[in-house]
């Protein structure tokens, strides 16, 4: 109960704030109505979005978020600077930018996180011909507490068989 309880919070912060994130166009005028479920329960929300705060233009092309300890994390996609943002859940302002040291974004397109480390997606590949596509990995002590908001990331590179070349 307590674990159902604290993923539906978190659920809803993100996904409130995901819905702050969003152009005021695209925002839906009606209530939209979602269903958590676990595999002991399930329950309806309702739901208004409604705009918090617009991102800031260092923010034009997100591509992903994660959220822990308390904090929320954002990348942006390709040909931009290699770089992780802390964003203020209550203001959308950048509050910390964390530049990957060893990096480049070639084609960011994912964020995600376990216990330990946070994950991005360096596989953009629109035309099917890129062969560098990598995953990069970087503690979250690291970013939690690196010095000058320098990280170093390790790579897990990989490619398709069948890719064109």
């Amino acid at each position: 109960m307590v674990l159902y309880s604290a993923l539906k919070s978190s659920f809803l912060k993100v996904f409130l704030f995901l819905c702050a994130l969003m152009p005021v166009a695209a925002l839906p005028a009606q209530t939209v109505d979602y269903e958590l479920t676990d595999s002991t329960k399930s329950k309806s929300i309702s739901v208004k979005p409604r705009l918090i705060s617009k991102l800031p233009e260092v923010l034009n092309e997100t591509s992903g978020l994660v959220f822990f300890n308390g904090m929320l994390f954002t990348i942006n996609d390709s040909d931009n600077p290699a770089a992780i943002y802390q964003i203020d859940t209550i203001t959308g302002e950048t509050v910390r930018t964390i530049i990957v040291g060893n990096a480049v974004n070639l084609d960011w397109e994912a964020i995600t996180h376990d216990h330990s480390n946070v994950y991005i997606g360096d596989f953009g590949n629109n035309f099917g011909t890129r062969t560098d596509l990598q995953i990069l990995k970087i503690t979250k002590a690291d970013i939690l507490n690196c010095e000058n908001d320098t990280v170093e990331a390790g790579f897990i590179r990989f490619s398709y068989p069948d890719q064109n070349s």
